[in-house]
């Protein structure tokens, strides 16, 4: 069906919709049907308070102000669907006027901001905030309007030709297009059918997580077999109650292999580093512990590296523990880095942008038999120790402190 037929048929369905205002224009190139929202309000209450109270935040006017804000009579939500001829596409946008606050000035002032929802010319596209700016990138599951749920509802099922529904697990709207079921869009991002007991007890989300990481999807089979031989444990991991009930994957995995559930972390630990990893790697028929830990471990690091940018420390840190008498390394690697943050079970691989915008140097100490990690940083013109932590963030002994202080406060000391 074309565009502008499917377009027609929405806007039909859209004025029968609740809603309290409407408003249709027309030019050569464009048709456009703007609906306000139903609990829309006029903002003469609004209007009124900034009449008498100024523009400037001040105690009475923010308590004036909150109160209509949560009564909704500060603003007034629109959705503009919009078809162009001459693109041939539909677009739907949301359009706010009304009040807000700037923190940083503290005052009001009035807003008027359209908001883009969704456009279909070539493609379907979506509009997430990044980066202070709406940026279009390729439709995920569904159509999903906040504030207008009925409407995206219809977009869906009229655009789409669908009323399954997902807007959240990642898989592009060409899985969703015309499928006549809710598991339909995950077959066929698989290319496998997904098994009955699956689709009837299992989360939707999760049961995509665990096809974006399972190496053979034939291992399906061993979570079908011990659902059917394991009443109990089935149970226990069950949640929810009639239509409701829902099986936790992970926690039944964690039973299948370890024969309780609490390694389920581990397992939904181990399903995200591979969704992250964009790697199908998992396998169930591997039932060591100590081996899934492992792989646990190697794919943290690996997304680690992945976030974290390359790493080279100012020349100013590079000598300053000279002269210390323990074993020391300065970090200036960004997997070397990585890794003492794993091994050391603290965030110092977050400081990769503080390393170099030259804020800080990174170093590791051997003191008595245990690894420290130092972040050294300035002070005015001076060095100085900024954290000294051990294992977990534990805090460094006194002599191992006072010896690294020593050091770096060296040229100080000689000037006093």
């Amino acid at each position: 069906m074309q565009k502008k037929e499917l377009y027609n048929r929405l806007i039909d369905e859209y004025k029968q919709l609740p809603h309290s205002s409407y408003k249709a224009t027309w030019t050569e190139e464009v048709e456009s049907h703007c609906f306000g929202y139903s609990y829309n309000k006029d903002l003469s209450e609004a209007k009124a308070l900034f009449k008498e109270h100024g523009w400037k935040s001040n105690p009475t006017l923010d308590a004036q102000y909150r109160n209509l804000n949560s009564l909704g009579k500060t603003d007034n939500i629109y959705i503009t669907v919009l078809y162009n001829i001459a693109k041939d596409s539909i677009s739907i946008s949301l359009f706010s006027v009304g009040y807000a606050l700037s923190y940083r000035k503290q005052r009001y002032y009035p807003v008027r901001k359209n908001i883009p929802a969704f456009c279909w010319s070539k493609h379907m596209y979506m509009f997430p905030m990044m980066q202070g700016k709406y940026v279009p990138r390729i439709q995920i599951g569904t159509i999903a309007f906040p504030m207008f749920p009925e409407y995206a509802s219809k977009a869906t099922e009229i655009l789409m030709n669908t009323k399954a529904n997902g807007s959240g697990f990642g898989i592009s709207y060409r899985h969703y297009m015309n499928a006549k079921s809710e598991h339909e869009p995950l077959e066929r991002y698989a290319g496998v059918k997904i098994p009955a007991v699956l689709k009837k007890s299992v989360y939707k989300h999760e049961l995509l997580d665990l096809y974006r990481s399972l190496k053979d999807y034939n291992e399906i089979n061993k979570i079908c077999q011990f659902i059917a031989a394991n009443p109990d444990a089935v149970k226990e991991c069950s949640h929810g109650t009639g239509d409701q009930e829902r099986i936790s994957l992970y926690h039944l995995i964690s039973h299948m292999l370890f024969g309780n559930y609490t390694y389920s972390w581990l397992i939904a630990d181990s399903i995200a580093d591979c969704k992250s990893l964009r790697e199908r790697a998992l396998s169930l028929k591997v039932t060591s512990l100590k081996r899934w830990q492992e792989e646990h471990q190697r794919r943290s690091r690996l997304r680690m590296l992945k976030g974290v940018a390359n790493i080279k420390t100012a020349d100013v840190y590079r000598n300053a523990l000279e002269g210390l008498e323990y074993e020391y390394e300065l970090i200036d690697d960004k997997e070397r880095l990585i890794q003492e943050s794993l091994e050391m079970g603290h965030c110092v691989a977050t400081y990769a942008n503080k390393i170099n915008s030259g804020q800080c140097g990174i170093f590791s100490i051997m003191y008595q038999g245990n690894r420290y990690t130092l972040e050294v940083g300035k002070v005015d013109k001076y060095l100085c120790s900024i954290q000294l932590k051990g294992k977990f963030n534990a805090i460094a002994p006194e002599q191992l402190q006072y010896k690294v202080n020593y050091i770096l406060l060296k040229d100080l000391l000689q000037t006093v």
